[in-house]
């Protein structure tokens, strides 16, 4: 009986390293592409430029308007096609006629995106932000991308990471 002990021991000793190993090597691929991420967000996104965009947006001023600085032009500002828990399956989706809501989730697509910062953004990605649905302020001064989230660091968007992943193919 102590024989089969120690030998039990002594295979797990054996294992333990290797294992140790490829946890090491999954870790330093995990904080890869993170740092690949972070460095395509400091890239691509520029500056929080919330109360400057709120501000003007409730501008009068004819000269603002002209440029196209208003709620009107928000690009996406309503919901494009499909609930927000639906973009991923877009193709696969079809609005009700009575109701202008996702067939998938319900959401009604007549109300705006509620959204909660302005972020200036670079030209390639304010083109996939639209892409994926999200408020966009075009204007001749720069594009602004509308965030419908907040509390977490920019990175972990899922429409983020969506763009990221799509260089990579």
């Amino acid at each position: 009986m102590p024989s089969t002990i120690i030998l039990l021991t002594q295979t797990k000793m054996k294992t333990i390293p290797q294992l140790a190993h490829v946890h090491r090597a999954e870790d330093r691929q995990k904080r890869a592409k993170q740092s690949e991420l972070t460095d395509f967000v400091y890239r691509e996104v520029y500056v929080n430029q919330t109360c400057l965009v709120e501000a003007l947006m409730v501008s009068e001023d004819k000269d603002l308007l002209d440029a196209g600085i208003s709620y009107e032009g928000v690009v996406n500002l309503y919901h494009p096609q499909v609930g927000d828990n639906c973009s991923k399956y877009r193709d696969n989706v079809t609005l009700s006629d009575e109701d202008d809501c996702c067939s998938l989730c319900g959401q009604s697509l007549e109300d705006p995106q509620e959204v909660y910062e302005w972020w200036l953004v670079s030209e390639y990605l304010e083109k996939k932000l639209e892409e994926q649905g999200e408020p966009i302020l075009k204007t001749e001064y720069g594009s602004w991308w509308g965030r419908t989230c907040s509390g977490q660091v920019i990175m972990l968007d899922t429409v983020i990471e969506d763009i990221y992943q799509s260089l990579n193919k």
